[in-house]
C-alpha cells in the first residue's frame, strides 16, 4: 500500500494541476514556494498575532461552569470576552473544466482521479459526504468486477477562499501484474458516470443514515473531536454537528444523486503511472 507522505503528495499534485492559478492553496509543494515565502509569513504573522487580544479558549469535558470560572479567574484573571470578526479578502482563481488525464509510467502503479466542482458547505451537505462516497465506490466496484482492482473513494469539503466539494477515486492492482491500467480506465470512466443513475434504495439509504449515526457519535466522545469542531466553527463560521441527528436524517437518496451530479461533471483530473 501506499505511504501517507505519497498520498498526500499525489493529492497535491492534482489539486495543483486542477487549480493552476491559486497559488496560495494549503497543498502546494514546499519545493513550489518561492523565495519570498518565509519573509511573506514572517510579516502576516507578526501583525495578526503578535498581541494577544484575539486568543479562544476551548475546556472540553465533563466540566461544572462555577468551578471553571473560579479557576480561570484564579489562575488567568480577569477577563473580558467580546464579539469580534476577522475580514477576508475575496480569492479568487481559475480552475479547470472538464477532464485532464495524465500518465506516466512508474513503480507506484496506480489510477487516481480527481473530481472537484463548487458546492454549498451546509451541515447536511457535510454529514451527505460518506453516503456519496459510499454510492460511487459500489458503482465502481461493479464496473471494475474481474480487473484486479482495488478501490478506495474519499471526499471532503473546503470553506476557504470557495466553498468546494471533491472526490477522490484510488484504483490499484490486486497483485502488479494483475490489469492493464490504461485498458481499465475507461471502465473506471464507466463506473463514475453509473453513479450518477445507479439505483439507490430506501433501505441503502437507511443503512448508511444508521452507520453514519453510530460514526459520529462514536467520534464525538473523543474530546479532540469536540475541539477540532469548535475551532472549525470559529475558523470557518459553520455548526456542522450540533444537530447531525437531525442532519443525516434529512440525507436522501436525490441528494446522494445531486452531489454526484455535480460532481462527476465538474472538474477532473486523471493521474495513471502505469
Amino acid at each position: 500500500p501506499a505511504s501517507l507522505e505519497k498520498i498526500l503528495g499525489r493529492i497535491s499534485t492534482l489539486r495543483s494541476l486542477l487549480h493552476p492559478g491559486f497559488t496560495a492553496a494549503p497543498w502546494k509543494k514546499p519545493g513550489a514556494l518561492s523565495a519570498l515565502t518565509q519573509e511573506k509569513a514572517e510579516r502576516y504573522f507578526e501583525a495578526r498575532f503578535s498581541r494577544v487580544n484575539d486568543g479562544m479558549l476551548i475546556l472540553s469535558g465533563d466540566l461544572d461552569e462555577a468551578t471553571v470560572r473560579k479557576a480561570l479567574q484564579k489562575y488567568i484573571g480577569g477577563f473580558r470576552t467580546l464579539k469580534g470578526g476577522v475580514s477576508r479578502k475575496p480569492v479568487t482563481y481559475r480552475s479547470l473544466s472538464g477532464t485532464t488525464t495524465y500518465t506516466q509510467e512508474g513503480d507506484d502503479k496506480s489510477v487516481t482521479v480527481l473530481m472537484e466542482t463548487e458546492y454549498p458547505l451546509t451541515a447536511v451537505n457535510y454529514v451527505a459526504a460518506p453516503f456519496v462516497e459510499e454510492a460511487l465506490r459500489r458503482s465502481l466496484v461493479r464496473a471494475l468486477d474481474g480487473t484486479g482492482l482495488t478501490v478506495t473513494v474519499r471526499s471532503g469539503f473546503t470553506a476557504q477562499p470557495q466553498e468546494r466539494f471533491s472526490l477522490l477515486v484510488t484504483c490499484r492492482p490486486y497483485r502488479e501484474e494483475a490489469c492493464d491500467l490504461l485498458a481499465a480506465l475507461p471502465k473506471i470512466r464507466s463506473g463514475i458516470r453509473s453513479a450518477v443513475t445507479a439505483p439507490l434504495t430506501d433501505a441503502d439509504v437507511k443503512a448508511w443514515q444508521n452507520a453514519e449515526q453510530q460514526r459520529v457519535a462514536a467520534s464525538l466522545s473523543n474530546p479532540e473531536t469536540i475541539v477540532s469542531q469548535v475551532l472549525g466553527r470559529y475558523a470557518i463560521g459553520k455548526d456542522l454537528v450540533s444537530k447531525y441527528t437531525e442532519s443525516i436524517a434529512a440525507v436522501d437518496a436525490g441528494r446522494v444523486r445531486q452531489i454526484l451530479e455535480k460532481t462527476t461533471g465538474g472538474g477532473c483530473v486523471e493521474y495513471v503511472i502505469y
